[in-house]
């Protein structure tokens, strides 16, 4: 086994990140810069968001988000020097042609480049499987595109563990392009094809009469009902267009799912991903590339900061119902639960791309906890029953919540409990619909009272048809799959320094779960979910950074 210099390798290299406004695109990012600051060069593809191009969306991340606090505090004000000439920014699209990059940016870039890192990626589990198709099949294959037109460049893609869909047991670190998790036999490039086809059909046999009757009356009953005005045509017409696609995106999510899970996946996500790493594995013979997969992606660690977390990663919607009245959760106590900081996902990130640059590379690295150090479901629900304790105790919104709420321990049930939420959705609906039946005319205001009852369990029946989805969602996770995911490809290089090495035995889980990751959670993500605002970082100096300057006579000499 030959020693890797992480530092020395990705010293002087020109790295083209994408997916750089993602959760572990940031944390690798900054990581980089921060451990390795001899880097050469990293050019950042983002897209435009209205009027925000590509520069001001990258300075307004480093600016705000806690990702890059580490880089503020090491250098303060003479941040965006430090930055100058080696961070910059490019408008660009995986869903377009060539990136969305006019010729002389790609030519430069295709002469410069060492190495691609492709982070991104649509994470929902039931998305519109035509979107699901856009980014994370057709982007990486544009990608893979570009690359081949590099003079030099590596690409180090993403992808992550639950390509294994509903197998079961040991996963190792391989790729098996030609079978599916169902055990049937799959030509990806056919799946792929004939999958684009039928959701671009329905997408058209949709679009009739019948459909846009129901629309205009959805659409009109939601006017009535909200005292919206109909004769504002902007309004009607936009909200009219709101409804057609959400239906249209339902009918499309339902046929998708079905669809992936024929094939033996849980969801249309991890089909997705399969399709994309095939394509790869039969089809980039002429690319050098390694696949990094992750399980399942949470706060970090020790870097940018202990529990930094950003958005709903998996587990912080389970831990925030699970901090409610809500307790009792459906799940096998026994079944791994494969969760990993951000932070060791990018110490994989930078061994893999280290061992891509030097040519010493696997096809396939795996970051997960599950055969080195493993979380179970029950032991997380335990963990986290203990969290919310510690923190109600001391935290709780009044006598209720300090008193009583922090006793009310989430249990875990492997079949489905009296207090299911299938169970108390039928109930609340029964008690409204009975409420609806109080005639008219009782003494004290009684069936005004009634009426009023009757729509708050129409909202609660929302509530719980949402927390209902979620658990189904998660059920992969949480009731069906048994599933070890090997980690062992990433040692088997001799990395020379420790701050790259990935070490999974390290996490305490007590010590993680309750004082760090849903410390986390509270902080950066439960707000987002009960709709308050998030906590951002406010430096005492901005840093500013460069676009892209395109020096058009070297990017014509670097691709010629």
């Amino acid at each position: 086994m030959s020693s890797l210099p992480v530092r020395d390798t990705y010293k002087g290299k020109h790295i083209l990140l994408i997916g750089g406004s993602g959760f572990l695109g940031k944390v690798w990012m900054s990581m980089l810069f921060h451990t390795c600051p001899e880097v050469g060069k990293v050019t950042v593809l983002l897209r435009r968001k209205g009027l925000r191009g590509a520069k001001r969306r990258l300075e307004k991340m480093i600016n705000e988000s806690y990702a890059f606090e580490p880089w503020h505090k090491s250098h303060g004000e003479g941040l965006t020097d430090f930055l100058a000439g080696r961070l910059e920014a490019v408008d660009g699209d995986l869903g377009l042609e060539d990136m969305g990059l006019d010729a002389a940016t790609k030519a430069q870039l295709q002469g410069e480049v060492d190495l691609v890192v492709n982070s991104a990626g649509l994470v929902d589990f039931d998305p519109d499987p035509r979107a699901a198709l856009e980014s994370n099949v057709e982007g990486p294959m544009r990608l893979l595109d570009f690359v081949r037109g590099c003079k030099k460049a590596k690409l180090l893609h993403v992808s992550t563990c639950y390509v294994a869909g509903n197998r079961q047991g040991a996963i190792p670190e391989e790729i098996d392009v030609n079978v599916s998790p169902s055990g049937t036999p799959m030509d990806v490039r056919k799946e792929w094809e004939d999958a684009r086809a039928l959701y671009d059909q329905m997408a058209v046999d949709f679009d009739t009469p019948e459909n846009h009757d129901l629309v205009n009356d959805e659409v009109e009953s939601r006017i009535e009902r909200d005292g919206l005005d109909a004769s504002n045509e902007a309004l009607v017409r936009n909200l009219t267009q709101k409804v057609y696609t959400r239906r249209l995106e339902k009918v499309l999510r339902e046929v998708g799912m079905e669809r992936a899970q024929r094939w033996g996946f849980p969801n249309t996500y991890t089909w997705s991903k399969f399709l994309c790493e095939g394509l790869m594995a039969k089809e980039a013979d002429d690319v050098e590339w390694s696949l990094l997969r992750p399980s399942i992606v949470e706060s970090a660690f020790a870097y940018p900061r202990p529990g930094w977390v950003e958005g709903f990663k998996t587990s912080g919607p389970l831990i925030y119902l699970l901090g409610t009245w809500f307790r009792q959760l459906p799940a096998r106590a026994n079944l791994p639960f494969d969760v990993i900081p951000v932070d060791m996902v990018c110490q994989g990130l930078f061994v893999a791309g280290a061992a891509l640059l030097q040519g010493v590379h696997h096809p396939v690295y795996q970051t997960a906890t599950s055969q080195r150090n493993r979380l179970t479901i029950g032991r997380s629900c335990e963990l986290t029953a203990l969290g919310h304790r510690k923190h109600l105790r001391t935290d709780g919104a009044g006598p209720l919540e300090r008193l009583v709420l922090s006793r009310w321990d989430s249990q875990i049930e492997d079949t489905e409990p009296v207090l299911s939420v299938p169970n108390i959705r039928k109930a609340v609906l029964g008690f409204g619909k009975l409420l609806n039946k109080v005639p008219e005319g009782l003494p004290g205001g009684l069936t005004k009272q009634a009426r009023n009852l009757a729509k708050l369990t129409k909202t609660a029946d929302k509530q719980l048809k949402g927390v209902e989805r979620l658990i189904e969602l998660f059920k992969p996770f949480t009731t069906q799959n048994w599933q070890e995911y090997a980690a062992s490809r990433l040692n088997e290089h001799e990395v020379m320094e420790e701050a790259f090495q990935f070490e999974p035995e390290r996490i305490d889980w007590l010590t993680y779960w309750t004082d760090i990751h849903m410390p986390g959670l509270r902080q950066w993500s439960f707000p987002a979910m009960e709709g308050r605002s998030v906590e951002r970082m406010r430096p005492a100096n901005k840093a500013s950074i460069r676009e892209m300057v395109v020096n058009e006579k070297a990017a014509k000499e670097g691709v010629a």
